[in-house]
């Protein structure tokens, strides 16, 4: 996908080579390996590049891990990345988040974002540090809670209203 910040991605993976970071998704190689960040982060010992799983498999996974990372080139895109699906997914998960910058949700302090890689390392160093407390179960009562308000069901239960208002 062209939107991922590769370069934030492997800033941090660098950084936290005690950290195995396991990605998963389609990988065109051949687009990937022009990306230099990409190929520096896939030649890291504590990367692992996975193929894609179902969603099914996905929250077993994530139910399992530390904590899940999203990274895109939102200063590039905006918009087209200002919502991902899969960070519903992630809340829904319960487990901490870190992010660039993602409009949507900046007002919710569900998950903190960073702005740019000249602060991504410091930040996820306070995030894994738990300086933002996101590891605690406050936070992710808090992240489910708001994935269960925000499914595709309540968001047609709120339409319905406004609809039916007028």
């Amino acid at each position: 996908m062209l939107y991922i910040d590769w370069e934030s991605i492997y800033l941090i993976v660098d950084r936290f080579q005690n950290i195995t970071f396991k990605f998963y998704g389609n990988h065109d190689l051949n687009l990937l390996n022009k990306n230099i960040f990409f190929e520096k982060l896939s030649k890291l010992k504590n990367v692992s590049i996975n193929a894609p799983v179902s969603p099914e498999e996905m929250q077993k996974i994530l139910k399992k891990s530390r904590f899940a990372l999203v990274s895109y080139l939102h200063l590039i895109y905006g918009k087209q990345v200002d919502n991902s699906h899969k960070i519903m997914q992630y809340l829904g998960s319960g487990i901490p988040i870190f992010s660039s910058f993602t409009y949507e949700y900046r007002n919710y302090k569900l998950f903190p974002m960073f702005y740019n890689q000249k602060e991504v390392v410091n930040l996820f160093e306070q995030f894994i540090n738990n300086e933002f407390n996101d590891f605690t179960e406050d936070s992710k009562n808090k992240r489910i809670n708001f994935a269960l308000e925000n499914t595709y069901s309540k968001q047609i239960e709120r339409i319905e209203k406004i609809i039916l208002k007028k």
